[in-house]
């Protein structure tokens, strides 16, 4: 499974220091591995159940973070791994708060980010709302499929041509 952070809409005198995502309780967070594929790599990575706490949004169980080097503008790409099955939908779920839940305070992600003009003052945005979004991976086996019949059909034509 892929993860893309996308920060071109943020201004460069930000950075994002933290990200943090949550898991399915019922699967083991700690079987997880990033791979850094593209972009900023993050210098630390935590996995742990209700683990990372992200201002007043509750409780995360991972936590992607950086130095100050993941900018506005800037994207990091990771593919994520496992040993059980997972899913985008493996994410879909808000953050753990304990004991009575305040409005808008159970978020599906969170990312800490800061201003480095203004002596570095800091605030986190939550993410309220989860849209499940599917990009179709490429058909390998139907595309080299394809190549083969094309090549089969150049190989014959030239030997069609070179009988004349």
């Amino acid at each position: 499974m892929r993860l893309t952070i996308n920060l071109s809409t943020l201004s460069s005198i930000f950075f994002v220091n933290k990200v943090l995502l949550n898991f399915d309780d019922t699967k083991n967070v700690n079987s997880l591995t990033f791979q850094q594929v593209s972009g900023v790599g993050a210098n630390n990575v935590g996995e742990g159940k209700n683990t990372f706490q992200g201002d007043r949004g509750g409780y995360f169980d991972i936590k992607l973070q950086w130095s100050p080097t993941f900018t506005g503008g800037s994207q990091a790409v990771f593919d994520i791994t496992s040993s059980q099955a997972i899913s985008a939908a493996s994410f879909a779920f808000r953050s753990y708060q304990p004991g009575p839940i305040p409005p808008n305070s159970s978020w599906y992600a969170a990312a800490q980010i800061i201003d480095s003009v203004h002596n570095d003052r800091s605030d986190w945005a939550g993410a309220g709302s989860f849209t499940l979004t599917t990009v179709p991976e490429p058909a390998f086996g139907f595309a080299s499929a394809g190549c083969c019949l094309a090549g089969l059909g150049l190989g014959l034509r030239r030997n069609k041509v070179a009988a004349r």
